[in-house]
């Protein structure tokens, strides 16, 4: 196996985003290796994945999974490669079910955008290409001025930070987005810089590159955006937090599934669906917090019985 591990990383995993790769060494190194490095690739039978299972013992099962699949999908190339006749199965198992995504309503949404606006600066471009553009915070992160296009009002998304490397986006294919007015203004606002300079930038303030400018990291962009949701009376959350509100508000205001597949950059419309869903349950409760409201003085009561009368009948 140890011989074989070292085949699939020069060939296999040298082609992955750097993030991969870090997750397939960690992989490899704590958890595969101790317990199968030894064996020969055609010894790694259902009683040695067993084995494997049994180390993994405390992990949740989401993330026993995620390690199993990556030794399936190491197995899966040995074979692909002649050096396995059959690849072993490896099942996974039933995970619990994940909490839906908490999102923002429209009104939380303008108060973020309201409490970047009192910030100023490259705030407003912050909270707007993760909330409007639906921007994955290291596409956000990555982005250069010569990918926008105000005239056009299209920004292409064709750089992401993996692992603190430059790579490709999420999918490994460039794509447009629109932008809305209210990001395209932000961005006009901004002093432009060079074509490879990055949009979003800070100020370093500690080690070898104090003092210098350079690009946000994860850590620094959700430090940011974290006083921004403070500011707003917001729960302290990631940026991710902006894209599943952006795509939810956008299938709630009636966009069609295909442009809004389209915006998120989805491979798969399953994927996009999933925010049409949320989108429909988030207006199924709002319906029916309104049986609390008070009923309007000036609604006829003939009108009200006949509004009701029509509400049944339907």
């Amino acid at each position: 196996m140890k011989g074989f591990w070292t085949r699939f990383e020069a060939e296999y995993l040298s082609q992955q985003k750097p993030a991969t790769r870090k997750n397939y060494s960690t992989a490899w190194r704590r958890y595969i290796r101790p317990v199968l490095g030894d064996l020969p690739l055609d010894a790694i039978d259902r009683e040695a994945i067993g084995k494997l299972r049994a180390k993994l013992g405390k992990m949740k099962p989401q993330s026993r999974n995620e390690l199993l699949g990556k030794l399936r999908a190491a197995l899966r190339q040995a074979e692909d490669w002649a050096l396995l006749e059959d690849a072993p199965k490896i099942k996974m198992e039933k995970a619990p079910k994940r909490a839906e995504p908490v999102v923002y309503t429209e009104e939380e949404a303008e108060r973020l955008i309201d409490a970047a606006k009192r910030e100023g600066g490259d705030a407003p471009v912050l909270v707007l290409l993760l909330l409007h553009g639906g921007l994955r915070s290291s596409e956000a992160r990555a982005l250069r001025w010569g990918d926008i296009d105000l005239r056009k009002g299209i920004m292409k998304i064709q750089h992401n930070y993996s692992d603190g490397e430059d790579a490709t986006p999420k999918g490994g294919v460039a794509a447009p987005v629109g932008m809305s007015p209210e990001l395209s203004a932000a961005l006009r606002a901004l002093p432009r810089g060079h074509k490879d300079d990055h949009v979003l930038n800070r100020v370093v303030r500690e080690g070898p590159l104090k003092g210098q400018v350079s690009y946000h990291t994860p850590n620094t962009i959700t430090y940011k955006l974290n006083k921004l949701q403070e500011a707003a009376g917001l729960e302290k959350s990631g940026p991710h937090r902006l894209r599943h509100a952006c795509l939810t508000l956008l299938a709630g205001r009636g966009t069609d599934p295909y442009r809004l597949q389209a915006h998120a950059r989805h491979s798969r419309l399953s994927t996009t669906q999933k925010y049409i869903h949320l989108a429909r349950e988030q207006a199924a409760l709002e319906a029916a917090a309104m049986w609390g409201d008070p009923v309007p003085q000036n609604c006829p009561k003939k009108l009200q019985m006949a509004e009701n009368a029509a509400t049944l009948a339907n």
